[in-house]
């Protein structure tokens, strides 16, 4: 039952669900401007703005406050208003019904907390964090908590790393908790040279990946070659893992970048040459080569190393080489192999469980995943989650710039992340990408933006864009809505009939878009125990009888169930294929008191259309 409409997408040619970003053009709106906050009041179905700064005031920050309802802006007049500010952080706190907003710089670096309710703003707090800029925060429903990391500390301008709790009255820093590591030595590596192409360098006490010169030859490439057994660590998702290499031999100036893969294949380390070595690809990671000086190195293999751990790819260890093999300076990276001494600077992977500190950062984006009860911090390169106690790495990050904005999309159940830039070149990224929870996923592109804000207007069900800088490094003051090409939408049609608890009921579980797996419709008001139903059409024909409206169009899908009290719940799991879909659906339960020929009580029909 639940799976009836994939069932039905496999016999149907439909498009992929679409998304799309639309410039809105309001009457009015706040002046162009970067460095701002904004929120979602879910209370009052607005969408907050306040301060920043750019060519809204000169050279000033400044201390307004917007609202949006959906079609237009408009500024609220203000009594006392916070000071003048840019580089501050907001989030609504749905427990208190008002807007938080803490730190940032103004007439000086502050370390208020101050609250907006909809009238007027109220100073709450001075103290707790410390001054700070460029900080984020995001509301936790399930703890009822703002939650603050990172930032700019506004007298000794180092990154903070320290996570604080808003509770309505006071803030309280996150106790760390130390995570648990394992180290697990290599099982086998070696070398492969192009040169000697046959030759097996397994029992040697190094491991070189780069460009060597041959003795009585050319330069040519070398690889290296790692794997280590995490037979007993099957079914274990590790928050972090490290691929800690010990490099021996200082490496001379105009060395080349190094690229790091997956094997896709077994491999003996007795056995490997360059003729015969494995598969590999794709590239997890390209890094610069490592500093000059010998000691350890460290490379971040979380993604990989889950993979195998999870079974999604079978673990064939890895393999380093010349970002460049067929071009460059003979620069190779040397490291201390399995078979090397001391003993102590073999080659190891490190794998942590449990709480992970992210490191000090001020170009972060942060949104609270309503669904999966977690906040989500984008860095750059890395995505973290707030579990209530502790921060856990679950991911790469989708770019490698800052300044990006991020939203949590509460119908579609996705963070959506957009824009960032660089400040090289002028840089800022049209890029938009989505987080499921388990991976990134590349969407429409948009406009190009830094320094920007996004907030997701419930009400209207569209993820809004407001301000930043463009490619011409201007302050811009344009509205953008991120929504679905095919808004899903719920349309009353026909009524019901009574029953002997009155007219049932038919409402719906979540918004019918396409790939909501929880989507489902409820029949409410019948027989408690009786056998209850709906019916799915994709065309209406309503016909009267004996004072009930029936919608008649065939073929009715009939799906049935014993109503569990007074209410029945029909799970449908809509699939990704039937973004677009119309659908018609109608419910009732048995009862020999309703009044369709004395047998049946009927629910309303409703029209859904399937968003994407």
């Amino acid at each position: 039952m639940r799976n009836l409409l994939w069932l039905i997408a496999l016999t149907a040619s439909v498009s992929p669900a679409q998304m799309t970003w639309t410039e809105s053009m309001p009457a009015s709106h706040p002046a162009g401007r970067i460095n701002f906050a904004m929120a979602y009041d879910s209370a009052r179905e607005r969408v907050v703005v306040f301060g920043g700064d750019g060519i809204v005031s000169g050279s000033s920050p400044a201390a307004d406050t917007w609202e949006w309802d959906g079609d237009d802006w408009t500024l609220i007049p203000t009594v006392a208003p916070p000071p003048r500010r840019a580089l501050h952080a907001m989030a609504y706190d749905e427990a208190r019904g008002e807007c938080i907003v803490f730190g940032g710089i103004g007439p000086n670096v502050s370390n208020g907390t101050w609250a907006w309710d909809g009238v007027s703003w109220t100073l709450r707090s001075v103290g707790g964090p410390p001054r700070s800029t460029h900080h984020k925060m995001a509301y936790d429903a399930v703890r009822e908590c703002v939650v603050m990391y990172g930032g700019l500390h506004g007298v000794s301008h180092y990154l903070l790393e320290d996570t604080w709790l808003w509770d309505g009255t006071s803030w309280t820093l996150a106790p760390s908790v130390p995570p648990f590591s394992q180290s697990v030595p290599v099982s086998a590596d070696t070398t492969v040279d192009e040169w000697l192409s046959t030759s097996n360098f397994g029992l040697d006490p190094d491991v070189r990946a780069g460009r060597m010169i041959a003795i009585g030859g050319p330069t040519t490439p070398t690889r290296g070659y790692f794997r280590f057994d995490l037979s007993s660590w099957i079914g274990v998702n590790p928050s972090r893992a490290t691929l800690r290499l010990y490099q021996t031999t200082p490496v001379g100036a105009g060395c080349v970048s190094k690229d790091l893969y997956a094997v896709n294949d077994a491999w003996i380390e007795s056995q490997l040459t360059w003729d015969t070595q494995p598969s590999y690809g794709p590239n997890l990671v390209s890094f610069s080569c490592p500093d000059s000086s010998p000691g350890w190195k460290e490379f971040d293999v979380t993604t990989l190393v889950r993979d195998w751990n999870l079974g999604v790819r079978e673990n064939h260890g890895l393999v380093i080489r010349d970002g460049f093999e067929l071009a460059g300076p003979a620069r190779p990276v040397v490291c201390t192999s399995g078979e090397g001494l001391p003993a102590s600077q073999r080659p190891e992977l490190v794998m942590e469980f449990g709480p992970v500190q992210p490191p000090g950062t001020a170009n972060h984006a942060m949104a609270y995943d309503a669904a999966r009860g977690r906040v989500v911090m984008v860095t750059i390169g890395a995505t973290y989650e707030w579990t209530g106690s502790h921060w856990e790495q679950v991911g790469g990050g989708p770019v490698a710039w800052g300044h990006a904005a991020l939203g949590y999309d509460t119908d579609r159940e996705r963070i959506v992340l957009h824009g960032g830039g660089t400040n090289q070149f002028g840089f800022r990224s049209t890029e938009t990408w989505e987080w499921d929870g388990f991976t990134w996923t590349p969407y429409t592109a948009g406009p190009a933006r830094w320094k920007h804000a996004m907030a997701y207007d419930q009400a209207r069900h569209q993820m809004l864009l407001f301000g930043g800088e463009d490619t011409q490094s201007s302050d811009m003051d344009e509205t953008w809505l991120y929504e679905p090409t095919v808004p899903a939408s719920i349309t009353l049609l026909d009524p019901g009939c009574n029953g002997s608890n009155g007219i049932p009921t038919l409402t719906t579980i979540g918004v019918p878009i396409a790939g909501n797996s929880e989507f489902a419709l409820r029949v409410g008001n019948v027989l408690p125990g009786a056998l209850a139903f709906v019916g799915i059409a994709f065309d209406t024909f309503p016909i009267a009888v004996g004072g009930c409206v029936v919608n008649g169009e065939l073929p009715w899908i009939a799906l049935t169930t014993t109503a569990s009290g007074s209410f029945a719940e029909f799970p449908l799991g809509l699939p990704p294929h039937v973004a677009g879909w119309d659908v018609y659906v109608q419910g009732g339960g048995v009862d020999p008191n309703g009044s369709f020929l004395n047998v049946l009580a009927l629910t309303e029909s409703l029209h859904l259309v399937i968003g994407d």
